[in-house]
């Protein structure tokens, strides 16, 4: 078993995206002599499309931290990271869609609170974070 067989052999499965994304790490530190065979349903040569977004500072800040603290290599590749993510669970967005109704001044309150305990290593989820957003909407301090 070569190198590229090794590294999705531990899913005991037939390869997948997530293969795919391994093996191409791996093509990448290993060199020219790899066994590597590309995926047939990639588009060779696609280049990536630019899209402009726009982050309120503390979300910025925030998203900055968490890609450091997940070692990706910039924002772009946690952005990425988290579409992708995304893409393949497929899963609802009962927590952060209510958020995006929020208006300008109640989702910066959010992220600052966001922003806190991203810098604390703290996460939110379920109940607590419910409260928090209902919080916000109803113009309490968001420091619970």
């Amino acid at each position: 078993m070569d190198q590229q067989d090794s590294l999705c052999n531990h899913w005991k499965r037939p390869p997948s995206i997530f293969c795919e994304a391994r093996n191409l790490r791996a093509r990448q530190s290993i060199g020219q002599g790899s066994k590597y065979t590309p995926n047939p349903l990639s588009t060779p040569g696609m280049a990536s499309s630019p899209i402009s977004l726009k982050l309120a500072p503390d979300l910025a800040e925030a998203a900055k931290l968490r890609a450091a603290q997940l070692k990706y290599p910039s924002v772009n590749a946690y952005l990425k990271g988290l579409i992708r993510y995304d893409a393949l669970v497929q899963g609802d967005h009962h927590i952060t869609l209510p958020m995006a109704a929020l208006s300008g001044p109640e989702q910066d309150k959010l992220d600052a609170k966001l922003l806190e305990n991203t810098r604390r290593g703290v996460g939110e989820r379920g109940q607590f974070l419910q409260r928090l957003i209902e919080k916000v909407k109803t113009g309490s301090s968001p420091s619970a």
